[in-house]
């Protein structure tokens, strides 16, 4: 059983035919200029690629860098960023750019470009545009895009605030100025990863939060935790249970709790379901005192390892009664489902294309007890922590000959940076459409036919390539 549950899930595609047909003539003009401006880049990286590879003909001592140059043939979320600022003047109005540098924009973006024919989304910006439509955000006006693109475009667009141009803020004050303008509770965070069902572990899970207060759902890290309490918690079954409760997950609000027990927000509304990482110890026991010493009715959801869980036990003894809906580490076969469900969110925050193809090539590449859904969670958070994720991304494409030979050895900082170094390869490992991973897609479909149509159908619902 391969059942996924998420917003992309039945979510038709979108293309910028079907984003003009809704847009408004301010929109419309927007997107056209991202069409020409895309059609720009790629003739002008295009350009640069042959002067490197001039410069890098034989004889050259130096290191090749022209393959790392590519021009996707797309409208990528850099285009409508620039469009965005060269050709929707009025989408600024109180935001803090300056009209003198809002003309030089234009100026540069837009005078020098023909028109040209249409090009598709690139497919993050694709999946990201099904996904804010999905979850019922319309995009008809130049905002409405600006409110649907990830959070670094509004850290990248903070550059041209004009008070962070004089150094009185910074670009992060910037950045967090630009989404309170555009009402910060409407501007999209990342795509939330999909939760692929194989058992009963959401049965499991609205059996235990309709009896106990304090429930723990315990496994690894990237094991699907928070995706599990996600999709029970957006599915009927918990709505019908629980009408007019509230339910989010990380996201605390609202009640009364003692000022020297912690900060206001861990403090627990009555009629609310929550969910939080345990990472934090002292929060996550402050947040077990608030939902079981209080007499409103509530629900914490604690998403614990067995580390947090000890430490958890030590602070709050009542911590070893509550109930656990266990969740195993995804090992063998069973990995490549749940790598998919990691690929809906990974593939918004790297700006990667990968699917099931990659999914299969990883699954035949690391030992199969390896925690493949675990290494790419680590990857994750090494790429977030890091300064530059494209540095990181690069610098993994160039060791990437060394694997496996290197694999599991260990390097300077213990197995905890090991293991991070292992997943940070992951990220750059398999470029779209690659050779290797196209021949492992057909191996799995010639000598396993109906396990790859399962997992293809599992691709294709959550908008991943096949």
């Amino acid at each position: 059983m391969l059942l996924p549950h998420h917003a992309l899930v039945g979510a038709p595609a979108v293309d910028p035919a079907q984003l003009r047909a809704s847009a408004s003539p301010h929109l419309a003009e927007v997107l056209a200029t991202a069409r020409r401006l895309a059609h720009h880049r790629v003739k002008a990286v295009a350009s640069a690629r042959r002067a490197l590879e001039a410069c890098e003909a034989p004889p050259s001592l130096e290191d090749t860098i022209s393959s790392l140059v590519r021009a996707p043939e797309t409208i990528t979320a850099t285009d409508m960023c620039r469009a965005l600022l060269s050709a929707s003047r009025d989408t600024w109005d109180g935001m803090g750019v300056a009209p003198a540098v809002l003309d030089e924009l234009a100026a540069r973006w837009r005078a020098p470009l023909d028109d040209a024919a249409d090009l598709p989304f690139e497919p993050a910006l694709g999946r990201r545009l099904a996904w804010a439509r999905a979850i019922g955000r319309a995009i008809v006006e130049p905002r409405d895009l600006l409110r649907a693109l990830a959070t670094d475009a509004a850290a990248a667009l903070a550059e041209y605030d004009e008070h962070a141009a004089e150094g009185l803020i910074t670009t992060a004050e910037a950045a967090a100025k630009l989404l309170e303008t555009c009402a910060i509770g409407s501007f999209l965070g990342p795509v939330p990863p999909a939760y692929v069902q194989t058992d009963d572990a959401p049965a499991r899970l609205h059996e235990a939060v309709a009896r106990d207060r304090l429930v723990l759902v315990h496994g690894p890290s990237g094991s699907g935790r928070r995706s599990l309490v996600q999709a029970w918690g957006d599915g009927d079954l918990r709505r019908a249970a629980f009408p007019g409760w509230g339910f989010n997950v990380d996201n605390f609000h609202g009640g009364a709790i003692d000022p020297s027990e912690g900060p206001a927000l861990v403090a627990m509304s009555a009629r609310c379901i929550a969910s939080y990482s345990s990472d934090d110890v002292e929060l996550a026991a402050l947040l077990v005192r608030s939902a079981l010493d209080r007499p409103e009715d509530v629900r914490l959801i604690l998403r614990t390892t067995e580390q947090s869980w000890r430490a958890l036990v030590e602070r709050d003894p009542r911590v070893e009664h509550a109930p656990r809906v266990e969740i195993a580490p995804a090992l063998g076969d069973a990995r490549v489902p749940i790598v998919l469900g990691h690929l809906v969110a990974l593939n918004d925050r790297w700006r990667v294309d990968w699917g099931l193809p990659e999914a299969l090539t990883l699954h035949e590449r690391i030992p199969a007890d390896e925690p493949l859904p675990v290494l790419l969670a680590a990857a994750d958070r090494t790429l977030i922590a890091g300064t530059s994720a494209r540095a990181h991304q690069i610098a993994c494409v160039r060791s990437l000959r060394q694997l496996p030979e290197e694999w599991m050895l260990d390097i300077d900082g213990g197995p905890t940076l090991a293991a991070h170094r292992r997943a940070l390869a992951l990220v750059g490992y398999h470029r779209p459409g690659a050779e290797h991973a196209r021949r492992a897609a057909r191996r799995w479909k010639r000598e396993r036919p109906s396990e790859y149509a399962a997992l293809a159908d599992l691709a294709a619902s959550l908008h991943l390539r096949v």
